[in-house]
């Protein structure tokens, strides 16, 4: 077990933390190497991950490769160059940048193989550029300096069939996370192999009604960690309403290590970003049995809340779309949330047909 390292939040008026310099006792582990890394888990409590490239993603019809900025809710930064300069984000910690093909993108999207490299991010965030009136975000890049924390990887279509009845291993959404800048293949990690420090892995069944993700060691057959989370979720219902993923020690949803809260849309730039992508952002806060986690345990959690979006979010239908047949006839869809059952995902939907026809 690690000691629980003293946490020193910004005060209003006051300067921002030092860097994360603090650095705690750690079983031996494949993470060891980067005490950058280490430390960051050790003094991070609570994280804001927050998907980029908004105006790309929604061009592209979600085709775009997924990027993800994991920031420290605690420590408050400003944004350089952005208007008066009072504007104050998270402080980014990583950033998460996707590496997969295009043409599975197309023709698989959500269930393409792929792998992430979570690199150290440069704190400061910088104004980004107007576009057509449009503003295209807050830029943030990696600290090239530092380097990759850790590598995530996971197998997809077409050698195994994601997104319905998890009825065998070859249904099973897996994702594998490896230490550092790892020269990976989505699909080549065995779980007997010893390449990788952790994996979160559906069970066979998909936990029921509950979906489910198990947190497991290298070497290992029994979860450290069960991650749950409601029957229904998406469409209208997660645009409306927090969603909340609960991280346990043991299965029931008890949420003695972290929660996932997926966030609800707030303000007319967070409500076209729920209607026109699958562009999400999630708050994670860690709870007491945090403390007593080891490195390896701690980058799980992190890494998990991605596999997460890609397997339960990243297929969710918008919450309101229209098909036309272009002589005036069509439907107006509206999801009102998805119902999961054993690994698929079955949208409840008011279907509003207008037209002559």
């Amino acid at each position: 077990m690690t000691d629980k390292v003293p946490l020193t939040s910004a005060q209003p008026g006051m300067a921002a933390p030092p860097p994360y310099t603090e650095q705690a006792q750690h079983v031996q582990s494949q993470l060891f190497n980067d005490p950058l890394f280490c430390a960051k888990l050790d003094v991070i409590k609570n994280y804001e991950i927050r998907q980029a490239n908004v105006l790309l993603e929604g061009a592209t019809l979600g085709i775009w490769a997924n990027t993800y900025v994991m920031s420290d809710l605690d420590r408050p930064t400003p944004v350089l160059n952005y208007k008066d300069g009072t504007t104050m984000q998270p402080t980014p910690v990583f950033l998460v940048r996707e590496e997969s093909n295009c043409c599975c993108r197309l023709c698989c999207p959500g269930n393409q193989p792929l792998t992430a490299k979570v690199f150290h991010a440069q704190p400061s965030p910088v104004a980004g550029d107007t576009v057509c009136g449009c503003y295209t975000g807050h830029k943030i890049v990696p600290d090239e300096r530092s380097g990759v924390a850790m590598t995530l990887e996971r197998e997809g279509c077409c050698s195994k069939f994601l997104g319905c009845f998890v009825c065998s291993e070859m249904c099973v959404n897996e994702m594998f996370m490896h230490a550092g800048d790892a020269s990976v293949k989505p699909g080549t990690t065995k779980r007997e192999s010893n390449q990788y420090f952790a994996r979160s892995t559906q069970p066979i069944g998909g936990g029921g009604c509950t979906p489910t993700l198990n947190l497991v060691r290298t070497g290992e057959t029994e979860p450290m960690a069960v991650v749950e989370g409601p029957t229904c979720f998406g469409g209208w219902m997660s645009a409306c309403f927090d969603t909340l993923f609960k991280v346990s020690t043991e299965p029931g949803k008890s949420g003695d290590v972290a929660t996932i809260n997926k966030k609800r849309a707030r303000g007319c730039f967070e409500w076209c970003m729920a209607l026109c992508t699958n562009t999400d952002i999630y708050e994670v806060k860690m709870q007491d049995s945090y403390a007593g986690l080891d490195v390896d345990q701690r980058a799980a959690v992190l890494g998990n809340v991605i596999h997460l979006d890609y397997t339960f979010f990243e297929n969710d239908p918008p919450p309101i779309q229209c098909r036309d047949d272009g002589s005036g006839n069509g439907v107006i869809i509206c999801t009102l949330c998805e119902w999961f059952c054993y690994g698929c995902m079955f949208p409840m939907q008011v279907c509003i047909p207008y037209g002559q026809q």
